[in-house]
């Protein structure tokens, strides 16, 4: 049949039952992966310029979130601190311009 779901159980694949099909529903969509760029990776898109601007917009934010960022591994997505990234870069360089320097890094 066309619309039926398979798994794959002791290594064959069988058809789902319709429980299993109401619980796998029931679960939906699983969540995406965050978007995870690297700060080096950030610094190293920017321009001279830009840099100079985002370092001038870091400095008047609070001492807890300049070092949070400072010493962030990974800036993600899935962070709290996000939003702020990109709403700084969106203001400072424009919705296009912030996408490319916070697209994910490979």
């Amino acid at each position: 049949m066309a619309d039926e779901l398979y798994i794959i159980r002791e290594g064959e694949k069988v058809a789902m039952t319709a429980e299993e099909i109401a619980a796998w529903k029931a679960e939906g969509p699983p969540a995406p992966l965050p978007t995870i760029v690297y700060p080096a990776d950030l610094w190293r898109r920017a321009t001279d310029p830009e840099g100079d601007a985002i370092y001038e917009a870091m400095q008047r934010q609070s001492r807890r979130i300049i070092e949070l960022f400072r010493a962030a591994q990974t800036y993600q997505s899935d962070d709290e601190l996000w939003p702020l990234l990109m709403g700084a870069a969106t203001e400072l360089f424009g919705a296009d311009r912030a996408a490319e320097l916070l697209a994910p890094s490979r």
